[in-house]
């Protein structure tokens, strides 16, 4: 039969790892200046929309791939439930077209919940300064 010798180690290392666990994720911008790309200007649609992939920022900021070159901030009014680990993205634009008030929905996990878009800002590439 196991025991814990130490009841007090054992709490610590619980405290710990609830610590870890709750550790916020690093912000939205930050993860976007790390990928060398700043926001733009907001656009109210996408035309001619066709999603070629996407990144997850957490879980209300997506940079969506439109073609080459073309990446999107797409910004939800609310979390969106199970954005963080989606693998599929299905969409709800208007003629041919993603604009704010469209939605994203997250294919895999759970039940989809269609996620409203709040806003999209183009994303532009911000040149990176070089070690003297």
């Amino acid at each position: 039969m196991n025991r814990f010798r130490n009841p007090s180690a054992l709490l610590a290392v619980v405290i710990v790892a609830a610590a870890c666990a709750s550790t916020p994720d690093e912000h939205w911008t930050e993860q976007l200046t790390a990928r060398g790309l700043a926001p733009a200007e907001t656009v109210n649609s996408i035309p001619d929309f066709r999603l070629d992939g996407f990144n997850v920022l957490d879980s209300e900021h997506l940079i969506v791939y439109t073609g080459v070159q073309r990446r999107h901030l797409v910004t939800f009014g609310a979390p969106c439930p199970g954005l963080r680990f989606a693998q599929r993205l299905a969409y709800d634009g208007t003629a041919g077209s993603l604009g704010r008030l469209d939605t994203l929905t997250v294919i895999g996990q759970g039940p989809a919940v269609p996620c409203v878009i709040e806003s999209i800002r183009v994303l532009t590439p911000v040149a990176t300064k070089k070690a003297a």
